[in-house]
């Protein structure tokens, strides 16, 4: 060892109080901990920001509920109306209504499809094909709804409520006993 050599870092090192030590142990790292955050931001900054999120699926994208069955009385041929209101939170277009009795035949009232923005009354046109086809009570009619927008085309079903399912029957037995066919339920 020659009077020129100094002692090296970690003589030097170990010469520091323990206090001093873990200071500057901590200090560094800090240091190295913003230096690698600082390199994660920068890489995660460019890339670009993630698409944002398409339309919903149509049938989530669309609430319906009926607004009555339309007056079987000023029509003689069998014929009435059925009334719904669509609320969408994104474009759709109702493409086919469609009951699930086969006796009632159900169809689009106007143009087709139907284009519903945001709020929207539905008329459809319902005729009563079969009475033998249907139930004496209809307690929970469903009725189906196919729909579309930019995210693709769904078909979903939707049970309008009592007062709907009342209104229905009542209609239905009228119609049915009117035209003597045999009324749904009767004997």
């Amino acid at each position: 060892m020659s009077g020129s050599e100094r002692p090296g870092v970690e003589e030097r090192w170990r010469g520091l109080p323990g206090r001093v030590r873990r200071v500057v142990g901590c200090a560094l790292a800090v240091v190295l901990l913003m230096a690698l955050g600082s390199y994660a931001y920068a890489q995660r900054a460019d890339r670009p920001p993630p698409p944002p999120p398409g339309p919903p699926r149509p049938a989530q994208a669309v609430q319906m509920w009926s607004t009555g069955v339309g007056d079987l009385t000023s029509n003689p041929s069998g014929t009435f109306t059925l009334g719904f209101v669509a609320n969408s939170s994104s474009k759709v277009t109702v493409e086919r209504v469609r009951q699930t009795y086969g006796g009632i035949q159900l169809d689009l009232y106007g143009d087709r499809p139907v284009r519903v923005p945001r709020e929207r009354r539905v008329t459809v046109d319902a005729r009563i094909v079969s009475c033998s086809g249907l139930p004496p009570d209809a307690r929970m009619p469903v009725v189906e709804f196919t729909v579309r927008n930019a995210r693709g085309r769904q078909t979903f079903r939707f049970s309008p409520g009592e007062r709907y399912a009342q209104a229905l029957a009542a209609t239905v037995r009228t119609a049915c006993a009117r035209e003597g066919r045999a009324v749904p339920g009767s004997r």
